[in-house]
C-alpha cells in the first residue's frame, strides 16, 4: 500500500512539472527573398548574354540572367529573367524597367505564363523556350532547383573564366564579315584551343568527337619568365603608399610601394625595386623615358643596379642608391634572398596589413600639414590613434611598449 502511495505521489509531481515547463514555440521559417543583381553584375551578365546570342548558344543555368526563387509559384518551374531586370519576381516596377514595357521579361508570373506548351498556351510567336534551348527570358528545367552562386569572386571561378572568354571570342569573330568561316578555320586548325591559363586548357568538342588521339608532343622548353608588371590601378596605389613612406621616413624592405625586378635577371646581382610608375623593373625599350622624363636611373634595371651604394661601379655618394631596408624605391633588395610579387592582391588576403598601411597614410597626412610633426607626437603620446581596431587587430605604438617597461 505504501509503495502504491509513493508511486502516485511521484506521478502527480511529474505531471505538475510538465504543466509548468514552457512549451517550445515554433520558430517561424525565415522568408527567402528572390536573388538580386547589383549594377556591376547586370552589366557583366548583359555583356555575356549578347555574346551567347551572337554565338547562338543557350543558357541552361541562367549564367547571363537572374533566376527566380525556387517555389515562388507553386507547381511551376523557375524562370530566368534578363540581367537588366535586376530581380526575377512580381515586384512593383517589373513591368516598366528602364521605362520600357518589360512585363513579359521581368514579371515572374507573366514570364511563366508565356512558357511554350505551358498551361496558358501562348502563341508560338511569343512563347518562351526552355533555357536549355534559349537565353533569358526563358524557363528553367522542371524539377531541378537552381540557385544564384553565393561567391562571385574571380578567385573562385572554378576555371570557368577561360570558357566564358572563349565564348566572347567566338561571338566577336563571328560578328565580322566572313567571321563564321574564320572561326571554322580556327577550330579546324585547333590553335585557338591551345590557350592555357594557370595550367588549365579548354579543348574543342570537335576534337573529342573526331576521336583524334593526342600525338606525342616533343619535349617542351622551360617557359621563359617575364618580369613582373603593374597595371595602372596598382601603379597609382603603390605611388600613393610610396609618398606616405617617404614623408614618414620609413624604408620599404619588401618593395611594397614599387615593382620588383625578376630574380636572376642580372647574374650574381641582387634584385632591384623600381618605383611603381615604371610599370616594370627591367631593361625594356622605353625604360629610359617613362612619361617623357629621364627615368633610366629609376626604371632601367642595369643602371639601377650600377648605382648601388658601395657596389661594383662605385657611384658617387650623392647619386648612389641605398638598400631597400634603408630607403624607398628606387633601391636595392637584400643580397642572397629571392623576392617575388604577390600573386593575390585581394583585400580578403591582406594578412591584416591594411591597418598598418592605413596608419602610415594617416601619419603622412598629419605630418604634411603645418605643425604636423607636433600634432602627430601629441597623438602618439595620448595613444588615442592606436586604439583603432579592424577585424580584431590593433596596431600599437612602440612608445607604449617603452613606457610599459
Amino acid at each position: 500500500m505504501a509503495r502504491l502511495v509513493i508511486a502516485l505521489v511521484a506521478l502527480l509531481t511529474l505531471e505538475a512539472f510538465a504543466a509548468r515547463a514552457p512549451t517550445n514555440k515554433t520558430v517561424p521559417v525565415k522568408k527567402a527573398c528572390p536573388p538580386r543583381l547589383n549594377k556591376t553584375s547586370m552589366l557583366q551578365r548583359s555583356a555575356l548574354a549578347r555574346s551567347l546570342v551572337q554565338a547562338k548558344r543557350p543558357d541552361p543555368t541562367c549564367k547571363t540572367g537572374v533566376v527566380s526563387l525556387a517555389g515562388a509559384v507553386a507547381d511551376r518551374p523557375q524562370a530566368c529573367c534578363p540581367a537588366y531586370c535586376g530581380e526575377c519576381s512580381d515586384y512593383a516596377q517589373c513591368d516598366k524597367v528602364r521605362g520600357q514595357d518589360s512585363a513579359n521579361a521581368c514579371c515572374l508570373t507573366k514570364v511563366l505564363d508565356l512558357e511554350c506548351g505551358g498551361p496558358a498556351k501562348p502563341a508560338a510567336n511569343v512563347c518562351l523556350k526552355k533555357c536549355v534551348d534559349a537565353v533569358p527570358p526563358c524557363i528553367m528545367e522542371e524539377g531541378v532547383k537552381f540557385e544564384m552562386p553565393g561567391v562571385t569572386s574571380a578567385a573562385e571561378d572554378c576555371n570557368e573564366a577561360v570558357g566564358e572568354w572563349m565564348e566572347k571570342a567566338e561571338a566577336g569573330v563571328k560578328a565580322g564579315k566572313g567571321g563564321a568561316k574564320s572561326w571554322d578555320n580556327l577550330e579546324a586548325v585547333g590553335k585557338i584551343y591551345e590557350l592555357a591559363q594557370n595550367g588549365t586548357k579548354r579543348e574543342t568538342v570537335k576534337a573529342n568527337l573526331r576521336g583524334n588521339e593526342k600525338k606525342e608532343s616533343a619535349p617542351q622548353q622551360a617557359k621563359k619568365k617575364c618580369a613582373p608588371r603593374l597595371n595602372k590601378t596598382a601603379m597609382i596605389q603603390r605611388s600613393v603608399l610610396a609618398r606616405s613612406f617617404a614623408l614618414t621616413k620609413k624604408p620599404d624592405p619588401h618593395c611594397k610601394t614599387g615593382i620588383l625586378s625578376l630574380a636572376g635577371a642580372v647574374a650574381d646581382r641582387p634584385q632591384a625595386c623600381c618605383p611603381a610608375y615604371c610599370g616594370e623593373c627591367s631593361d625594356y625599350a622605353t625604360c629610359g623615358n617613362v612619361r617623357g622624363q629621364d627615368s633610366a636611373k629609376a626604371c632601367c634595371l642595369t643602371q639601377v643596379l650600377d648605382l648601388e651604394c658601395g657596389g661594383e661601379k662605385k657611384p658617387p655618394a650623392n647619386a648612389c642608391l641605398k638598400k631597400c631596408v634603408d630607403g624607398v624605391p628606387p633601391c636595392i633588395m637584400a643580397q642572397g634572398e629571392t623576392f617575388e610579387m604577390p600573386e593575390v592582391t585581394s583585400a580578403a588576403e591582406d594578412c591584416n596589413e591594411a591597418v598598418g598601411e592605413w596608419m602610415d597614410g594617416v601619419e603622412a597626412a598629419v605630418k604634411a600639414a603645418e605643425g604636423g610633426d607636433a600634432s602627430w607626437k601629441d597623438l602618439q603620446e595620448s595613444g588615442k590613434i592606436y586604439t583603432l581596431a579592424q577585424n580584431g587587430t590593433k596596431k600599437e605604438t612602440v612608445k607604449e611598449h617603452v613606457q610599459k617597461k
